[in-house]
Parts: structure tokens; sequence; C-alpha cells
């Protein structure tokens, strides 16, 4: 029987394999404006997603009896262009842009202490090393800003 772990790899290949298209045509430019722009990002994509599926949908349409708001999954179901799994598929990507964000800075700069708390944010990747990139030998290798936006250094 096959189920939702049968399609974590091709889902996972897939959006590397779209983020690196987008990343020839725009560049940072997501990165723009800095972190809160990347979180109103995000923030626009999960309204997006809350829009289509705070629509109830007639019952029986898919062979279902029960769902309607809400249902993401029973919404997923009908396809389309531009629908709800295009929706999905962006935020997903825009999250792992964002968190390979993260580990890029804190890899340059380490973590930042939390000092509400008093106690040094930490999380075990981390500390990890950035993953080597032998193929990537022209323009930007070896920068940590390839796309030529460092929030360090924007002119502002």
């Amino acid at each position: 029987m096959t189920n939702y772990m049968d399609y974590l790899q091709q889902v996972a290949d897939n959006d590397v394999a779209e983020l690196k298209k987008k990343d020839k045509e725009y560049g940072g430019s997501w990165l723009k404006r800095g972190g809160v722009g990347a979180f109103m990002m995000l923030a626009r994509k999960w309204d997006r997603i809350e829009e289509q599926v705070s629509k109830d949908i007639p019952s029986g349409i898919l062979g279902l009896d029960d769902w309607g708001k809400y249902d993401i999954i029973g919404h997923g179901r009908q396809g389309g262009k531009d629908g709800i799994l295009d929706d999905i598929g962006d935020l997903r990507r825009y999250l792992l842009l964002v968190e390979s964000e993260i580990l890029n800075q804190t890899a340059a700069r380490g973590p930042v202490s939390n000092q509400v708390a008093g106690t040094p944010t930490s999380y075990g990747y981390f500390s990890a090393q950035p993953p080597s990139r032998p193929s990537e030998q022209g323009a930007g290798a070896g920068m940590l800003h390839p796309h030529g936006y460092d929030p360090d250094n924007d002119g502002v």
C-alpha cells in the first residue's frame, strides 16, 4: 500500500530543482528586504492558502461526504492550475529558503543569544558547517551571499 512517505523524496527533489531554477531567474530577490520581508512573504502565502480552504465545497463533489471548510487535503484533491497545491508548494519552498538562510547566517556569524531569557539560542544543526559545493566554481563561489545581497552591506 502506498502512503504519503512514498512521496517525500520526490517532493523534496522537485523543490530543490525548482528553487535552483528560480534562483537562476531571480537570484536572492526574496531576501532583498531582509528577515521582515521574508516573514511577510510567508504570511502572504499562508493567507492565500487560508482563503482557499475557508470556502466550503458542497459535499459529494469528490466522493466525500464530510469535508468542507479548512480540510486542506480535500481542497488539495481538487487540483487545477494555480490551485492550493501550487500555494502549498510555494510556501514549503519559501520555508526551505528561510531555513537555509538562517543556517547560512548562523554558520557565518554564530547563533544569536536570547537576551530576553538570558540563555543562548542553541540548536544542534547550527553547529554544522555548510555543505561543500565543488561544482560551484563560477561567479559567487565561496561568497556568503552569492546573489549579491548582503544584509550587513545593503547600503542603507
